[in-house]
């Protein structure tokens, strides 16, 4: 079992004993299976899909870096630099359960996010400007 598959599964344990939930209402808020949730938290299931671990995350009203026992912390001082920081962060943790999954060559997922990025970056851009053109 990997570390993140260990780091969740002692989680999920931990948090429902937290909030007082049994497996059934995990799974019922997660729309799954009990047995699933079951699977998930005794290790016997070790690679979560994306969308389970999000799900797990809004069942168990916690963050993903929590779900995968990860923390992170800066120190930066430029806002802009931080986010940066912290979305790079947040990729590490996705690109980490994808590789455990076994479900994506990174070559060809980093060109894919790259390229969206690019995309998303130039029409920021394009609303930046016409926000301007407006304030005028």
């Amino acid at each position: 079992m990997s570390k993140i598959s260990e780091n969740i599964s002692k989680y999920i344990s931990k948090r429902r004993r937290e909030l007082g939930l049994s497996l059934d209402q995990v799974a019922k808020r997660m729309k799954c299976s009990k047995s699933h949730v079951w699977e998930i938290e005794k290790g016997m299931s070790t690679n979560p899909t994306i969308a389970t671990a999000l799900s797990l995350c809004g069942a168990l009203q916690c963050s993903l870096n929590d779900l995968l026992g990860q923390e992170f912390t800066t120190d930066i001082d430029d806002p802009d630099a931080a986010k940066e920081t912290a979305r790079r962060h947040q990729l590490e943790q996705v690109r980490a359960i994808l590789e455990d999954s076994g479900m994506i060559h990174l070559q060809a997922w980093k060109f894919e996010f790259d390229n969206a990025c690019n995309r998303m970056k130039r029409t920021l851009k394009r609303c930046e400007t016409i926000m301007g053109g407006l304030n005028q």
